[in-house]
């Protein structure tokens, strides 16, 4: 029997940039308890500005920009331990759906094109 071995491509900082992801910054996680999406540029920080803890999130479907959106979101550049923990290794992420409690958990870009096309029936970079 011949094995079948399928890729596996980790979720990484260029994976957000490439599907349009926003940066934020950890501190401001608070405005994310009330789940909202702007879709301006004063949210999103300085991509080159890696001084301080961020994450990622992007709205389903990612063009959407009312606050009820749902939102997935990486898990936070800080979290080193976490990734150890979950066999990941620095500089790759994890996704999840905000406020559901590890729902739609992705570790590869993979994954994630899979619950996005499943979640909003399109392809996440179109």
């Amino acid at each position: 029997m011949r094995k079948v071995r399928l890729q596996a491509t980790p979720i990484t900082e260029d994976t957000f940039s490439r599907q349009g992801w926003k940066k934020h910054l950890v501190e401001d996680m608070d405005t994310f308890d009330d789940p909202k999406y702007k879709d301006d540029d004063e949210d999103d920080i300085d991509s080159d500005d890696d001084s301080q803890p961020y994450f990622y999130s992007i709205p389903l479907p990612k063009h959407r920009i009312d606050r009820y959106a749902p939102l997935l979101i990486s898990n936070a550049s800080h979290e080193l331990e976490e990734l150890k923990n979950l066999g990941l290794k620095p500089g790759q992420y994890f996704v999840e759906m905000l406020d559901m409690d590890g729902l739609g958990f992705c570790t590869t870009e993979e994954e994630l094109e899979i619950l996005y096309r499943a979640l909003t029936g399109k392809y996440i970079e179109e």
